[in-house]
């Protein structure tokens, strides 16, 4: 903190375990596999889904682990922003670090907008597993996820001392929920051979080949391993951040990984009938698989070990989303920066940021009261803002790996010899998902389908533009300008 010239305002609570549990829970990589799939199915088939996961496992292995060494260098709360602004040349620092503290606030408050009703999907999926005649309407949706709101502000304001003890205990639950749902469905589901996993594509997205479905369909896989930067913005409440920051992102990567593949192998040998698993009335094909195998009590005991486990992924993810905003207002690159970055003293927790964060969520899920493609829109930018973060973090480190190796600050977990070469591979893999994150589940794509995500991030970029000219460029210097050595460099 003093090398980045911070104050340290809030405790620190988190030790490795916590930390882990933390990051998992922001992922909830077996639960995404399990719940979140439809596309992926759609688009690729059950071999298509299996083979993109395979390849998205060796790209986000190269993210985080570039990602992990940046974090050790510099543990801040600031994340990819502060990295870009330390590593970025210093011509374009300034420009570049405020464009990412942007895109970053964007990705998370749109992805934290997404979770209550996650929470909420579930909960309807399950009245209409019991009652096929439920009405599952939009405005049911959002009223049952307002509940959920208002929890997971309380849990993060008045219980925030109590967040590593939570987050162990639903590590516990996620452990748990993974070993009794697979064991379930491998043991009461019919199943389909093992070999037609590895070979039946299939394109039902009304794309031209089966290669071009496939890059359609790799979103169920990159979803399920987003956010990895979830741990850098928890830094400043980690015990030992330059190690332990970097150690909980590779090995919860490592954790959801191998508990990723064997859930989403255990799910795809037990969808003997896509067709009727895509288009299962509770909208989730899992629910599809366990009512072939189990009665209505077993599947409603497993699907709410997923209701509780997308409730936890929920109070991380807040938790992650208002220190990412905390710290860019910290650094004045939001209006209003000073509102933003107050820290309540006596809690040591930045209330603000918490409350806009809940007040942002509420607000967007008014949007899909209205309008399922502009909810869909706003919340499929957490992919591609993200996206845009990490290639603008990997090209500034590869920069100054090259050209200025004397002035990278000490990282105590290194990737040594081989991190140029990481970094390379983790920028070119970005750069790819960036690429497809734009384009639409199906086609012909019409209003109702069409991705609009593409439209909006443009939109986004060109305020966040306006206003560095308009007000950033008098009040953001960039968070390098208060480092040790920033003068020399």
């Amino acid at each position: 903190m003093h090398r980045m010239g911070k104050q340290q305002l809030f405790r620190r609570d988190f030790n490795f375990i916590p930390s882990v549990a933390f990051v998992i829970l922001v992922q909830l990589s077996w639960v995404c596999f399990l719940s979140a799939n439809t596309q992926g199915l759609i688009d690729g088939g059950i071999a298509g889904l299996f083979w993109s996961t395979i390849w998205t496992l060796v790209g986000f292995l190269m993210i985080i682990s570039s990602m992990a060494e940046m974090a050790s260098r510099a543990p801040t709360s600031g994340g990819q922003y502060h990295w870009v602004s330390e590593y970025a040349p210093p011509n374009i620092q300034k420009p570049l670090s405020y464009f990412c503290g942007w895109m970053s606030v964007l990705s998370w408050q749109a992805g934290q907008a997404s979770s209550p009703l996650l929470v909420s999907g579930m909960i309807q999926s399950l009245i209409s597993n019991d009652n096929a005649s439920y009405d599952w309407t939009n405005l049911r949706s959002t009223l049952i996820g307002f509940p959920v709101i208002l929890i997971v502000y309380i849990l993060n304001v008045y219980a925030a001392h109590k967040m590593p003890l939570l987050q162990n205990m639903m590590l516990i639950l996620y452990i748990f929920g993974f070993i009794v749902i697979l064991v379930t469905m491998l043991v009461l589901s019919p199943r389909i051979q093992f070999v037609d996993v590895l070979t039946e594509f299939s394109n039902q997205g009304g794309y031209s080949t089966i290669g071009l479905s496939l890059m359609i369909g790799q979103m169920t896989p990159i979803f399920a391993f987003l956010c990895a930067d979830s741990a850098s913005h928890l830094a400043e409440e980690v015990r030992d951040a330059s190690l332990t920051v970097p150690r909980a992102m590779f090995y919860s990567f490592v954790a959801n990984a191998v508990m990723g593949i064997a859930m989403l192998i255990a799910f795809l040998v037990c969808i003997t009938d896509i067709d009727a698993a895509v288009n299962d009335l509770t909208g989730y094909p899992f629910m599809w698989v366990f009512r072939q195998g189990m009665n209505s009590a077993g599947q409603n005991v497993l699907a709410c070990i997923v209701i509780l486990l997308f409730f936890g992924s929920t109070v991380a993810f807040n938790l992650s989303t208002s220190r990412q905003t905390f710290a860019f207002a910290r650094d004045r690159g939001l209006p209003f920066s000073d509102w933003f970055a107050k820290v309540d003293s006596r809690r040591q927790i930045p209330h603000n940021s918490i409350i806009f964060t809940c007040l942002f969520t509420f607000v967007l899920s008014l949007i899909n009261i209205g309008s399922d493609t502009a909810w869909g829109a706003l919340v499929s930018l957490n992919v591609s803002s993200l996206m845009i973060t990490y290639i603008a973090a990997f090209g500034c480190i590869i920069w100054r790996r090259i050209y200025r190796p004397e002035t990278l600050p000490i990282a105590r977990w290194t990737l040594g010899r081989y991190g140029l070469w990481i970094n390379a591979g983790a920028i070119i893999y970005a750069s790819f998902a960036f690429f497809w994150s734009f384009w639409p589940e199906t086609l012909p794509f019409e209003v109702d389908t069409f991705n609009w995500s593409s439209v909006i991030f443009v939109g986004i970029s060109l305020i966040a533009i306006i206003d560095y000219f308009a007000r950033g460029r008098k009040h953001f210097d960039g968070p390098v300008t208060l480092t040790e050595g920033w003068r020399r460099d």
